[in-house]
This record gives C-alpha cells, sequence and structure tokens, in this order.
C-alpha cells in the first residue's frame, strides 16, 4: 500500500479553495479489481492533469514484477509446468545436438570462430542439469553481489521455489526426456 496525499488549490465560482486529501493506492498487480487504485495510474493520471507528482515509478517496477509472477504462478501454474517441461527438453536437446547448438549460438553471438563455439558450448553443457533445481549457492552468489542494503539479511531460501522441477522429477517426466 502506498499512501497518497495531495493539495489541490483550485478556483471555483470565484472563490479559492483548499483541499486537502488522500487516498491509499497499491502497487501493481495488488491494485486490481476491487483492490485500491495503482499508485502508478494515480500518478499518471495526476500527471495529465497538470499536477507534479514525487511518485518514482521506476522503483516501484521491480515490486509490482514480483507481484505480478507470483500471482502468475499462483494462477496459471499450468502454464509454469509447461513451460519447465520445455527448458528441460531444451537441455537435453542442447546436449545431445551440439553442431544446431553451436549454429543458434554462432547466430546470435555474432561470431564464427570455432574455438569460441566448442568454448560456449562446453561451457554450457557442464553448467546445465538434468534437474534443474535452483541451487541455494546460486542465489546466495547473486545476493553476495547485490547493491540492495537489505540483501545482505536476505536468505536464498525466500527466492527459491523448486515445487516444479520436484513433481516434474517425481512424475519421472525427467528420466523420460533424458533416457
Amino acid at each position: 500500500m502506498a499512501p497518497v496525499r495531495f493539495v489541490d488549490t483550485t478556483l471555483r465560482d470565484g472563490q479559492m479553495s483548499l483541499w486537502a486529501t488522500g487516498m491509499n493506492t497499491a502497487i501493481p498487480p495488488l491494485a486490481d479489481g476491487s483492490s485500491n487504485p495503482s499508485v502508478v495510474n494515480v500518478a499518471a493520471n495526476a500527471r495529465a492533469l497538470g499536477y507534479d507528482t514525487v511518485t518514482d515509478e521506476e522503483a516501484i517496477k521491480p515490486v509490482a514484477k514480483h507481484f505480478t509472477a507470483v500471482g502468475f504462478i499462483k494462477k496459471r501454474p499450468d502454464v509454469v509446468k509447461r513451460y519447465l517441461q520445455a527448458y528441460i527438453e531444451a537441455l537435453k536437446f542442447i546436449s545431445s545436438n551440439p553442431a544446431t547448438t553451436k549454429k543458434v549460438i554462432a547466430k546470435y553471438a555474432n561470431t564464427n570462430s570455432q574455438d569460441d563455439l566448442d568454448e560456449s558450448h562446453r561451457a554450457l553443457a557442464v553448467a546445465w542439469e538434468q534437474v534443474p533445481y535452483m541451487s541455494p549457492a546460486a542465489i546466495q552468489t547473486l545476493i553476495d553481489f547485490s547493491q540492495h542494503p537489505t540483501a545482505k539479511s536476505a536468505k536464498p531460501t525466500q527466492f527459491i521455489d523448486n515445487s516444479f522441477v520436484a513433481e516434474l522429477e517425481h512424475t519421472g517426466f525427467t528420466d523420460q526426456v533424458w533416457r
């Protein structure tokens, strides 16, 4: 929730009026349906009406993206599962088809150096696991490099949900792909 406070001085019926008011707003996508209005929309509308705003919408974007992702995962777990299935199948393809994989790398890395392509494929092949569980150590590395003031107190497990990968492993999907 983000409280918005504003003062409006207007001329109505020849009289100067002073209106001090406020409203609570929410960060998208929490500002949805019957929720409070989006702080981003309120700020944009105020600017469109000629008011100055101090809302830092760039600072809000990462928070909004996080809540959007969490909401999407809860609303559409089937899509997340299908995405991970495709990802695991792509890992198998990369591992099993080095020549085709190197052609793709060459195109997007804009290189034809066989040494670079061989090294890129080798590095990718060992980095990607058959069952792609998110590693707490990998997340800890990101936390360690973060400049965010609260990052040092964060725990990797706050950011990891391996339940979809575990389900694919438990149902035998990963074994079937890697046979």
